[in-house]
């Protein structure tokens, strides 16, 4: 599973939860998990997957591992994506961005 996956998975849990303390248990992961925040998201993913059946299947995966936290090409991370448009320097509706 890859940091992405994970990313989304919470995001969608984020758009479920009915109650404050929940919002922010899920935010204060989420947050763990774009920071790259190793140790912090390795310790909580079992708590969170308990609660959360649709994000067990990140638990024991590589996305609480450091090699997947920590990309090829520099320090990019989580959110990193060679594949964006706008990493590329292009604005959205086509027209270039100046640098």
């Amino acid at each position: 599973m890859s940091d992405i996956e994970l990313l989304r998975a919470v995001c969608k849990e984020l758009l479920l939860e009915q109650t404050s303390e929940q919002l922010q248990e899920l935010l204060s992961f989420l947050y763990a998990v774009v920071d790259e925040d190793e140790e912090e998201v390795r310790q909580r993913l079992p708590e969170i997957c308990g609660r959360y059946p649709s994000l067990k299947k990140f638990q024991g995966t590589r996305a609480t591992s450091k090699p997947s936290m920590q990309r090829k090409g520099g320090s990019r991370g989580v959110m990193g994506n060679r594949h964006d448009p706008l990493e590329r320097g292009w604005m959205p509706g086509g027209k270039p961005r100046q640098v």
